[in-house]
């Protein structure tokens, strides 16, 4: 059951004939009535194809079910209508018949797609998040734990992206379209390993553009939006410094395809660091528009820089097999250099925070949601597309 628009679903086809034969309906109705049950009919009847067009537009699986929903009630709105212009003999009985066939139709059909829409869900979650039912202990822990790296890559990346032909100068937007890329390769290589112990017809792009907001773990920080150039630098600079304490201790790792990767990226993020770490101080040391914009990124990133340290079940399970590495133990030396480079910047670390975590375990903010919209479009409009 694939669409190329909605325009092609057999709900919307059927709502927008109800639509017409509306529209016609009410011409008869008496000029008293234009601005009463005039208006209410045709508005409750628009109200259906409405909200089909929208809810197929969006691309979350809650969006969409919650817009069908409210087109079905804009059906049984149109029914009540027409018994009131039956009642007041505005209609005879054979046009209430038509109308209420109709809806009836319609509100079958809406139906249909809705289970639709759960039956796909429940189906995305079984073969792409297959760990659940994975036999494999190991598995168990390690496909989360796995999504949660190539996840924070692939936002952070994404978000990083949304600089390109924007940035202060052609070198430093080039420098970071260059680190985007990185992000998203290094998410690529955590996705691909995950699929292949997933097994079945899992992949990294299924992985990436067929999971719901809540099936993501990335750290909160990673999708705030873009703000100013000194928003986007500070917080590279919290990832990178602490990608890169982690990608050190994963070199140790003992999963050989885990260690690998994480060779492979260090190398990267070797540079990511420097590069923020540099700019840091050029801002918070420079002028004295520089040093407030990044004063107030640093108010608005520091919340969220505890969940790094604050270690999911599947991070712990990880870390007690060998596999992967307890935040906690890299905190110390993330603190020195934040404070050896805020030091320079002549930067100071807000105080008295309230902390902001969740995204490990999928509780995310409305940021993912117009993430995911761009990011997962071509898949969620033509499902199963190559190229």
């Amino acid at each position: 059951m694939n669409y190329k628009g909605f325009n092609e679903l057999e709900c919307y086809i059927q709502a927008r004939l109800l639509r017409k034969y509306i529209s016609e309906l009410v011409k008869k109705f008496p000029g008293h009535e234009k601005y009463l049950l005039t208006a209410q009919l045709v508005d409750s009847s628009r109200s259906v194809t409405r909200n089909i067009a929208e809810g197929y537009g969006r691309f979350t699986f809650i969006d969409t079910r919650n817009f069908f929903i409210i087109a079905r009630g804009s059906v049984t709105e149109t029914m009540d209508h027409l018994l009131t212009a039956y009642d007041e003999r505005y209609i005879n009985e054979e046009e209430l018949k038509a109308g209420h066939g109709k809806c009836e139709l319609i509100f079958k059909l809406i139906n249909g797609y809705i289970t639709y829409l759960e039956r796909s869900k429940a189906k995305i979650k079984m073969n792409h998040e297959p760990h659940i039912n994975n036999p494999n202990e190991k598995a168990q822990f390690l496909i989360p734990y796995l999504l949660h790296l190539a996840d924070n890559s692939l936002i952070l990346g994404h978000r990083n992206s949304e600089w390109c032909g924007h940035g202060p100068i052609l070198e430093q937007d080039i420098a970071l379209t260059n680190i985007s890329l990185d992000l998203i390769g290094q998410a690529r290589n955590f996705y691909q390993y995950a699929a292949t112990i997933a097994g079945d017809d899992t992949t990294e792009d299924t992985l990436a553009y067929l999971r719901e907001a809540a099936d993501f773990k990335h750290c909160l920080l990673a999708e705030l939006p873009k703000g100013d150039w000194a928003f986007t630098i500070l917080r590279q600079f919290i990832f990178s410094n602490y990608q890169y304490l982690l990608y050190q201790e994963l070199q140790k790792s003992k999963d050989a395809q885990l260690a690998a990767i994480a060779t492979k990226s260090l190398k990267e993020v070797s540079y990511h660091l420097r590069w923020s770490s540099e700019w840091v101080i050029r801002l918070g040391d420079g002028t004295a528009e520089s040093h407030e914009r990044i004063s107030n990124a640093l108010e608005v990133c520091w919340p969220y820089t505890n969940e790094f340290f604050d270690p999911a079940e599947y991070e712990q399970e990880a870390a007690v097999s060998g596999i992967g590495v307890y935040p906690a133990d890299l905190k110390q030396a993330w603190d020195e250099k934040v404070k050896q480079v805020f030091t320079e910047a002549t930067l100071k670390v807000p105080g008295n925070i309230k902390p902001e975590k969740g995204g490990k375990q999928g509780q995310h903010t409305e940021h993912l949601d117009s993430i995911l919209a761009d990011l997962q479009y071509l898949q969620r409009t033509y499902p199963h597309s190559q190229w």
